[in-house]
Formats: C-alpha cells, structure tokens, sequence
C-alpha cells in the first residue's frame, strides 16, 4: 500500500531541507533528494513544480504564522525570543541553509529575504514601542536590533560548530531565558 499524498509530499520535504543543509542548493539533486524521500522523481514536479519551487517550499513551515500578539513591549519582546529560539533549535537546518546562501550571496538570496524581513520588522516594532513607551533604553534603534539579533543567531553556529562549540546542555527554556535576561539586562530602563 502506498503512502498517502501529504506524508509522501512531507517526506520529500523534509530530505530537501536535509539535503540543502548538508550540500547546498547547488550541489543537492532532485534525484538525491528523491532518493533520501524513497519517492518517485516525478512527484518533485508534480507536488512542487521543480528544485527551485522544492527549495522554498521548505522555508514555508519556518516562516508562517509568526504573528505575534501583543500590547506590551516587554511581553512582545519575549514572545518573539521564545519562538525564534524554539524555531531554531527544531528548525537548525533551516539557519544552516540561510546563513550558507546569504553568506555566498546566492541568486536566491533576494528571495530568501522575503521570507526573513518579516520576522525582523517584527523585532524592530517591539522596539520601536519599548522606546516611545520608556520601557527600553538604547541610542539606536538600528544598532539594539542588529545586536539583539546577533545574540539570537550567533549561538546556533557556535552550538553546533563554531571555534568555541557550547560544552553544556541547555534546555529550550534555559536558553530563552538566559537570552532574555541577557536582552532585558541591556534595554530595560533602569529605576
């Protein structure tokens, strides 16, 4: 009996993602991928419209839905660091195929882009609100959000590679809340 269309489409998904992570857009084939999925080359076109329609496909999962509601700047602050961290401890080959195509500037950068700005001009709101509220303090509203950025991206390279790879275990909450603190720590008007 064969599998059913979304588990056979989800199966092809997740060896692209794997596959993109490890070799790269360039260097995956479909027929690797349908290989690693156990699926029929011709279920690429047909689910997904070729490798390049495949390659973003992955990143729709990843990027839907990050949404966040809220009126408090702090809260909302918090909210996005819980999800973005959650994200890229279940999601990392998703940070590891990102951070390859930005790096290389690839043609597919621009695209990609898409998907990523929405997620930071969320940051940027929160801040923006923090700011005009008096709950956060900071000079620069661009240089807080490139800082608080590199402190939410750095750590999953140097979890994983890096020159100084993390030598202990940390729990998703521990990290979100060792992240906060430290945010919180730099932006929050002192009393």
């Amino acid at each position: 009996m064969g599998k059913s269309t979304g588990e056979m489409r989800e199966k092809i998904l997740q060896a692209a993602k794997k596959l993109f992570a490890k070799q790269g857009y360039e260097g995956t084939s479909i027929r690797q991928i349908c290989e690693e999925a156990g699926a029929n080359i011709a279920l690429v076109s047909y689910y997904f419209g070729g490798k390049e329609k495949l390659f973003y496909a992955v990143f729709d999962e990843y990027f839907h839905a990050f949404d966040i509601q809220y009126t408090d700047p702090i809260e909302g602050l918090r909210e996005f660091v819980r999800i973005l961290i959650e994200r890229r401890v279940h999601f990392m080959e998703i940070g590891d195929i990102l951070m390859s195509e930005f790096a290389m500037g690839t043609p597919r950068s621009e695209k990609l882009l898409q998907y990523t700005m929405p997620t930071w001009e969320v940051l940027k709101k929160i801040l923006v609100q923090g700011k005009e509220e008096g709950k956060f303090q900071f000079s620069s509203v661009e240089y807080a959000f490139h800082m608080i950025m590199a402190v939410l991206l750095f750590p999953r390279y140097t979890l994983r590679r890096g020159p100084y790879p993390l030598q202990y275990d940390l729990s998703v909450e521990e990290m979100i809340e060792a992240t906060l603190q430290f945010i919180f720590d730099g932006l929050l008007v002192k009393k």
